[in-house]
């Protein structure tokens, strides 16, 4: 499973900014999604201005559409997990959490609060790749009792 997409990153570059723009890049492009605002996105974001690099990020496209099905949020932040080098997984504790694992701690920090559930405060204090927070995000979407404003306020004010 997506090892042509990592062999790719391997090859494509050391550096990790690069590595980060390609992936942003694929991302944005399969994705369909248009930055307007943002300029640390927008800095990231690889043109055809360059025609190597814009080469090289549609040559990257190919090899996800073969290996991932769907090129959600999910698979971006296993894409940029493998960018983690392993001395800095050593040195800083980085290391990625599989789903299956946020999901059960996520639902097992709902259940104790299910009654209370917008009074919530979450984080993720190491936030490496925002994991914990997109599963508990997707778990307050699912909650009837959570509205909009609330969902907002209880994910990015904590």
């Amino acid at each position: 499973m997506k090892q042509q997409v990592f062999k790719y990153l391997k090859s494509y570059s050391t550096t990790p900014i690069d590595v980060d723009r390609l992936i942003v890049s694929a991302f944005l492009k399969i994705n369909k999604i248009n930055v307007l605002k943002n300029s640390f996105i927008k800095s990231l974001i690889i043109t055809s201005e360059n025609i190597d690099e814009y080469k090289k990020l549609n040559n990257f496209i190919l090899v996800i559409n073969t290996e991932i099905p769907k090129f959600d949020l999910e698979a971006l932040i296993e894409l940029f997990e493998f960018v983690i080098s392993p001395s800095d997984r050593i040195i800083n504790g980085a290391i990625y959490t599989p789903k299956y694992i946020r999901e059960y701690i996520t639902n097992r920090a709902f259940y104790t609060s299910k009654s209370n559930i917008n009074n919530l405060k979450i984080a993720d204090i190491s936030c490496g790749c925002g994991g914990f927070l997109l599963t508990a995000a997707k778990k307050l979407k699912k909650s009837p009792s959570c509205h909009i404003n609330q969902y907002l306020k209880i994910i990015f004010m904590a």
